[in-house]
């Protein structure tokens, strides 16, 4: 590879220079499915239609030329469309469109993992692409959704910031993430994708639109799903300010003069290491209380 012109978190649009290889333009065009061949003069065909689509819709073809058939128009468009990238065509004679000159993406997508630098093998993996708006796919640890997860639940990541969350909406696979590899500069195919990692067909996939004003995540990153809640809001500690007392749970209050109180509590909700309390006399306990915290010894 020669040189790598995308970023993490960027948005990649249609007609995006992404990389060169051995000096060769790699651009996205957006389609159903790779390209297979290379496209010649009258070459008729679905592959054909998706180039002549792509020239129209960035403004180098035009009405009836847009046909599944590449003629003299489509062959003329490219090469402006390529000189205007700074790829000039000096073929006088018959030229075919290289197939190995573009990378087909579903639609606009977002980078979510860290491009390589340029010196890497055409058949190494170059990004990996969220689609469908900028957000996360979630499962669990062992690479499956939970079957508590279900659409409407929310989840917290750290990096969204206090008090954010995405709501959860489970789809239908496969994956809205795929890898996308450089073409290969070798034959006639082009190997552009790879299966995603779960979410085939028939099976679900969680996906989580961001909140806004929060960056996409690079690489893995750890949430929280709230699978119950209490109905109203609740005092909270951690599980190391309990501790019992004869029969009872209790947490001690650090004191504004320094001294403590020991308040029985009911625990009605508990996650995460976190519980929900009520104290067992109203009011002996209340929001911004200092509790003391048991430390290991």
């Amino acid at each position: 590879m020669t040189s790598v012109n995308v970023t993490a978190g960027e948005t990649i649009n249609e007609g995006k220079l992404l990389a060169t290889l051995n000096g060769q333009p790699v651009i996205s065009i957006f389609g159903a499915f790779p390209l297979y061949r290379d496209l010649k003069l009258s070459d008729e065909g679905p592959d054909a239609k998706l180039v002549n689509d792509f020239l129209g819709r960035t403004g180098y073809l035009v009405g009836n030329d847009l046909a599944p058939k590449v003629t003299e128009w489509t062959i003329t468009a490219m090469k402006n469309f390529l000189r205007d990238q700074g790829f000039p065509i000096s073929s006088s004679g018959t030229w075919a469109i290289p197939s190995t000159y573009f990378v087909v993406l579903p639609s606009a997508s977002t980078i979510i993992s860290d491009p390589p630098t340029s010196g890497v093998a055409a058949t190494d993996e170059f990004f990996k692409a969220g689609y469908g708006g900028t957000g996360l796919s979630c499962t669990g640890r062992d690479g499956k959704i939970p079957a508590a997860i279900a659409s409407g639940q929310e989840i917290t990541v750290a990096s969204f910031g206090p008090g954010k969350q995405a709501k959860l909406e489970l789809r239908d696979g496969p994956t809205s993430t795929a890898a996308s590899q450089l073409p290969s500069t070798s034959g006639s195919s082009t190997s552009q994708g790879s299966p995603p990692a779960s979410g085939g067909a028939g099976q679900k996939v969680a996906w989580a639109a961001l909140p806004g004003g929060v960056k996409v995540p690079v690489g893995k990153v750890e949430g929280t799903v709230v699978l119950k809640g209490t109905e109203n809001a609740e005092l909270v500690v951690p599980s190391s300010a309990l501790w019992t007392k004869g029969t009872s749970l209790v947490v001690t209050r650090a004191n504004a003069d320094g001294t403590q109180t020991n308040v029985e509590v009911a625990v009605v909700f508990s996650a995460n290491g976190n519980n929900a309390v009520r104290p067992t006399v109203k009011g002996q306990l209340k929001l911004g209380d200092k509790v003391i915290v048991a430390r290991a010894s």
